[in-house]
């Protein structure tokens, strides 16, 4: 099914590149507070090497992304030098194999691909490292990865002008972000669950402090996930009905992932300003009493770090904790840190 264009193919990544501008920007202002975060967790220590490389990967990606569609703006409008000849941005866009074009295209897709493993390594790492949780994540991130590289070659292959396989390469995408639409929809559903299941099965032994802290991180990975979700639903609309505003959400596909990345870090990260002086700047702490027997009447002091990296219980008093089965307790006193 295809729409008449509402606006020429030209003018759609006009105003594709103007969202990639904003978005860009926007992206920067997170990415500078991402860093903060980043460093502080860096000085406490606990801080994983795969955090600091997906951040530095996006920025590279979303730098290389908005330099590249600049320059491809700049040589589709600016006048060529035989002042007989006129600019035309829709025949220069109509070529997507040049190396500009093929750039742009690899980074969309390398920047969906490291959304998508970040998000399983986080669900993976969620649910202390079971396999049959996340096998169904995993092969869809390998279906993810194959359809990627895939689309990106066939897309190499195109002439100017080609419109049979050009039309097989847009199937082709659309299936790509299908694919990615489907393992964010799962894995976030997955996180959400385990995080739940982990407050309701140690609330049944501590009184909780801070209940508003699982409510804040789970509504933040909620909407995280509606967030990218709709925007991967609004692709595949537009690309299904051949629409050309289709170009217009998928120039700034870069630094909209990047955002979605970051923005997760910063709002889970960050408490808000009346738990700040109660809480440091992790992802998720709950301070709760552990209700002793009736020999045992002395309650303990007991740290819940629930993050995306991983999941800590910490005991602030006495190494005698009873916890649930598959996951994390770490011992401020020798630094260890062993699965339950």
């Amino acid at each position: 099914m295809t729409v008449g264009p509402v606006i020429s193919p030209a003018n759609t990544h006009v105003f594709g590149l103007w969202l990639q501008f904003l978005f860009t920007g926007a992206y920067y202002v997170y990415f500078a507070q991402c860093v903060a975060i980043l460093r502080r967790r860096f000085k406490k220590g606990g801080l994983t090497i795969w955090s600091p490389l997906a951040c530095g990967l996006f920025f590279v990606l979303t730098t290389l992304s908005i330099v590249g569609d600049a320059i491809r703006g700049y040589e589709a409008f600016s006048a060529p030098d035989d002042p007989n000849v006129l600019p035309n941005p829709s025949l220069y866009y109509r070529d997507v194999a040049t190396p500009l074009s093929l750039m742009k295209n690899s980074i969309i897709i390398l920047g969906a691909l490291l959304s998508d493993a970040v998000i399983v390594y986080r669900t993976y790492v969620v649910w202390s490292g079971s396999y049959l949780a996340t096998s169904l994540p995993f092969l869809l991130l390998l279906a993810d990865f194959a359809w990627g590289i895939f689309s990106t070659w066939t897309l190499s292959q195109t002439k100017s002008g080609d419109s049979f396989i050009l039309a097989e390469v847009t199937v082709r995408v659309r299936y790509f972000f299908v694919i990615t639409f489907c393992v964010n929809v799962l894995c976030a559903g997955l996180i959400c669950w385990k995080i739940w299941r982990v407050h309701f099965r140690t609330v049944k032994l501590r009184m909780w402090r801070d209940n508003d802290s699982l409510s804040r991180i789970l509504s933040v990975i909620v909407e995280s996930a509606i967030l990218y979700c709709a925007y991967l639903f609004v692709l595949i609309i537009t690309d299904s009905i051949g629409a050309d505003l289709f170009f217009v959400f998928l120039d700034p596909s870069t630094p909209i992932v990047a955002i979605v990345y970051t923005l997760l870090i910063v709002r889970i990260q960050t408490p808000p300003e009346s738990m700040s002086t109660h809480l440091p700047t992790s992802a998720l702490q709950f301070t709760s009493a552990v209700q002793r027997s009736a020999a045992r009447q002395s309650p303990t002091n007991v740290d819940i770090e629930i993050s995306l990296d991983c999941i800590v219980h910490t005991d602030r008093e006495s190494g005698d904790l009873e916890s649930g089965t598959g996951k994390t307790y770490h011992d401020e006193h020798n630094g260890k840190e062993e699965a339950l």
